[in-house]
């Protein structure tokens, strides 16, 4: 009770001076731009590192742009081997993080039944809610090509619900055609007609067929209030209107030659006589307005800053229908500051004949960005207060409220009241906001937001500073790039914007994740010898490292690497937008002197880490030490002045596998001559790797690729596959050496792709427990595919998983005992994902099997004694096993007269040397497991 009364009197402290502080920035522009100390990370993950990435691995390597025929062929050659079942019959299993969200484009609310939602992920697919968002259920559908990437959605009078899928446009300024992000171009529109259990695919706007590519990308869909029949969708090519559900669509003829344009948002008034609808082309966007049926007319003509922008959304005041609002994005013309950025709020109060602007552009007060990085054709949304015509929502990288003249930020980018992350910010928003919707029929009323980091609502709107919080619990649309695991189970990966997550082994739910760094999240590493030792990065290369846990974000540290490699300079020109780094380490037994000066063997922990810099890569031994004295990097490269896109390391630790993309295509470098060599500067303080017998050549090279992944055989460190990106006619994107550690010269590859559909390949894993090296795994953009047979045939193994794009693949022995590999999966849309069926030995359930789950040891670190708490099912006899890091018994013991409930008992452990170990007990009905560490 007495640390309550501490607690609470210091959290409400802090709780009221936040929001006197939050309340006084909202009126202060500049007090608002010191508040947001996460800005300067926001600013540097704007989309356009992101678009230009997926471009490089996916696009056409000179265009950057993807032919959907392409993509269509892809799909099409998925279906026919989508039922051929020889291979692994892998079954994938969710593993989160099941309270974290991702990238979120549309959100409805069921008319009859506000307790259901439906919401969808832009690579992640349809999900539903029958609790008002308290938790998600994932709706499996058989999606084509573009399918999984929910856009807009909409509901008709008669119950019906459709999707309109891809978000080509709201790219397109970032590149050509906006085919840049995972699956950015659509795959038409699904409807339901079940509520969302069950979805189709609308032949009529199915894009693979003849003189339908205008359904590749629809920006809104909008049902008719007063015909269940109507609909309107706004597509890459034109404004579409269907008389009868979405069986037949006709394109409708606009003026001012609009009718081929990008068409960008629609909004019916309740009575269903008014449409107003945004279009854009060649850098202007326009408006225009359709009144009882009438054809459409060109309006607001006048108001240069709306005809003279890159994007236009639209919002109609439920409570007085004649009030209209339109949000530009600027398309950077002066005086506006920058392409994208605000070009003012316009309101009309006759219905559209007249308009006024309510908020100037080119301010300081910003809602889609700052300092020269704006995304307004990106994250750009209205919504007017269902009680208020004079007050409305602004959405973008962050929320802006209108309310009757006054105009001032109405959200936090702060996710936490202080520094050390233990206190939710409850007027934070995930920036990069996309759509906001109100429900008024539940009590208290409702405003749901969706954004980037997935589902936000307020039950307080109508307050001039709404509370917001997440409706995010089994939301699976995190959009991963790369992961690691533990030895005891935890699982890290780097996202889009929803930076470095880690899953804890012993976590709330399992698959509970928490961020551990904001940004953009890339390549992580697990220190197999300390599992509390991990790495992880932000965007362009900024590294992190923590060696301790904690309950709440871990002590961590930065990595000092850019005054030896770059001398210094902050410049992010040297380093990818997603970085490869890679860590070897193990435990060595060295001898030492006692204090009796005789020799004894003692363990210690060894480490290379593997980085790749614009001019090569890097390499430290000190990078798992807690307390390093310094950093040194050594430039191991020689001659590799390629861009570094993928690595690998061989088990040994004696090689590095580097895939490349130059101006021509891509390469596979190999760095040779790293084991047991002590590194150091000669007396100039110059590293040079010919005097270590360190050597750097090129083992393969494919014109007009990139070198997306890279997967060494567990058995065989020669044996090297290696996958390539890029949507390409007629393309292989998997191939595979079996003498990689031959002299260059002499080193063949071999494309195995066979029947794999002809869709970009991110990366590849080798199971194999002996010589065999046929059974193969590899990660591509319509899931997961495995072959038994070398390659001579592929399986497709996404059950569990669907088609989400999957960027990178993990495999390792979940326990020492393990006769096989745990293969765990990164996709792009969907979160981590896990299949234990190659680990013959799997027998318990995951949960049961799962460190501390009915065991704990203590001391930890022990010295000569272990004492071991442990609850059994059943009495029985329990017999005791001890295995080294390298999954080998070291000893084993009995313990007996054991009774059901909780038992305690202790062994020594003075014979074992010091180092990391798993204790095992097996019994009758138990087969638990558990970490300690030895320390003298």
């Amino acid at each position: 009770m007495k640390m309550k009364r501490l607690v609470i009197p210091v959290f409400i402290g802090l709780f009221a001076f936040a929001s006197f502080f939050i309340i006084k920035s909202i009126h202060d522009e500049k007090d608002i731009i010191d508040m947001d100390i996460t800005f300067k990370g926001k600013a540097a993950r704007s989309i356009n590192g992101a678009l230009e990435y997926y471009a490089m691995i996916k696009g056409d390597f000179k265009t950057g742009e993807i032919d959907p025929e392409l993509v269509n062929q892809a799909y099409l050659q998925a279906d026919k081997i989508h039922n051929y079942r020889a291979g692994l019959n892998l079954k994938w299993a969710s593993r989160g993080p099941d309270n974290i969200g991702g990238r979120t484009r549309a959100l409805l609310i069921d008319k009859d039944n506000s307790k259901v939602l439906i919401a969808g992920g832009v690579s992640g697919g349809i999900f539903k809610s029958t609790n008002g968002g308290v938790s998600w259920v994932r709706k499996s559908y058989l999606a084509s090509a573009g399918g999984l990437i929910v856009s807009c959605i909409t509901q008709s009078t008669d119950g019906a619900i459709y999707i309109g899928t891809g978000e080509g446009y709201f790219n397109a300024m970032s590149g050509p055609n906006g085919d840049l992000t995972s699956g950015s171009r659509g795959g038409g529109v699904y409807k339901s007609t079940d509520k969302g259990e069950t979805w189709a695919l609308l032949a009529s706007t199915d894009p693979s067929t003849a003189g339908n590519t205008r359904w590749y990308n629809v920006q809104s869909i909008k049902a008719d209030p007063a015909n269940a029949n109507t609909l309107y969708a706004a597509t890459y090519s034109g404004l579409m209107k269907s008389t009868d559900a979405g069986n037949t669509w006709t394109r409708l003829d606009m003026p001012d030659g609009g009718t081929l344009q990008i068409f960008v948002d629609i909004v019916i008034s309740n009575d269903g006589k008014t449409i107003f609808t945004s279009s854009y082309s060649a850098g202007r966007s326009k408006l225009f307005r359709s009144v009882n049926g009438a054809a459409f007319t060109t309006i607001a003509s006048t108001v240069s800053q709306i005809t003279n922008s890159t994007r236009l959304t639209l919002a109609i005041a439920p409570s007085n229908q004649n009030y209209i609002y339109v949000c530009a994005a600027s398309n950077g013309t002066s005086p506006y500051p920058g392409v994208h950025s605000f070009g003012g709020l316009y309101r009309s109060t006759d219905n559209g004949d007249t308009w006024v602007q309510a908020v100037a552009g080119a301010s300081e007060a910003e809602p889609f960005g700052r300092n020269g990085h704006y995304q307004g054709q990106y994250d750009n949304c209205v919504a007017v207060d269902p009680s208020n015509p004079n007050r409305a929502f602004i959405g973008g990288v962050s929320m802006y409220i209108y309310n009757n003249g006054a105009w001032y930020k109405g959200a936090s980018d702060n996710e936490f009241l202080d520094a050390d992350e233990l206190y939710k910010n409850p007027y934070y928003i995930h920036p990069d906001m996309h759509n906001i919707i109100f429900d008024t029929k539940l009590s208290p009323k409702r405003m749901y937001i969706v954004t980037d980091g997935g589902i936000f609502m307020s039950e307080n709107y109508t307050n001039n500073y709404p509370y917001y919080k997440e409706l995010n619990l089994y939301y699976l649309t995190t959009q991963f790039y790369a992961m690691a695991i533990s030895t005891r189970g935890d699982i890290i990966g780097g996202t889009q914007d929803q930076g470095s997550i880690k899953i804890e082994y012993n976590g709330i739910t399992g698959n509970s994740g928490r961020n551990i760094l904001s940004g953009d999240g890339f390549y992580c590493e697990v220190s197999r010898v300390n599992p509390d030792m991990y790495f992880f990065e932000s965007q362009y290369g900024n590294l992190y490292r923590s060696f301790k846990a904690a309950v709440g974000d871990p002590e961590r540290m930065e990595i000092p690497y850019k005054t030896q490699i770059d001398g210094g300079t902050s410049s992010q020109t040297y380093y990818e937008f997603n970085t490869p780094f890679r860590l070897w380490d193990r435990l060595e037994t060295i001898q030492v002197l006692d204090t009796n000066g005789n020799p004894k063997d003692t363990q210690i922990h060894v480490s290379k880490f593997f980085f790749a810099a614009k001019d090569g890569v890097w390499m430290t031994p000190h990078a798992t030490e807690e307390s390093p004295d310094t950093f040194n990097w050594f430039k191991i490269s020689k001659n590799l002045t390629q861009r570094i896109i993928s690595m690998e390391y061989t088990s040994d630790g004696d090689a590095v596998y580097v895939g490349t993309r130059s101006g021509s295509g891509g390469s596979l470098y190999r760095i040779t001559g790293l084991k047991d060599n002590e590194l150091w500067f000669d007396a100039n303080g110059n590293f040079v790797p010919d005097s270590f017998g360190i050597t750097t050549e090129v083992i393969g090279s494919w014109s007009s690729r990139v070198v997306t992944g890279i997967g060494v055989s567990p058995s065989n460190n020669g044996v090297v596959v290696v996958t390539l990106g890029n949507y390409i006619n007629n393309g292989e994107h998997v191939y595979i050496s079996k003498n990689a550690l031959d002299p260059a010269a002499n080193v063949t590859w071999t494309s195995i792709h066979g029947n794999l559909p002809r869709t970009p390949a991110f990366d590849a894993v080798i199971n194999s427990q002996s010589s065999n090296q046929d059974t193969i795994i590899v990660a591509t953009e319509l899931g997961i595919y495995s072959t038994t047979n070398g390659g001579s045939s592929w399986t497709e193994e996404n059950d569990g998983i669907e088609r989400a794009p999957v960027f990178m693949l993990q495999q390792m022995k979940k326990h020492p005992w393990s006769t096989g590999y745990t293969v765990f999966a990164a996709s792009h849309g969907m979160g981590f994902f896990e299949t234990n069926t190659l680990d013959t030995k799997a027998g318990l359930k995951d949960r049961e099997r799962n460190y501390h789950t009915q065991m704990s040891v203590f001391p930890n670190p022990a010295v000569s004694q272990l004492n071991i708490k442990y609850i059994l099912n059943q009495s029985s006899e329990v017999n005791g096993y001890i295995y080294n890091i390298n999954g080998q018994i070291v000893k084993t013991f009995v313990l007996e007269n054991n009774l059901k409930g909780e038992n305690q008992s202790w062994i020594r452990v003075d014979d074992l040397k010091p180092g990391t170990y798993i204790i095992r007990l097996k019994g009758e009905s138990v087969d638990i497991s558990d970490r300690f560490l030895i320390a003298r």
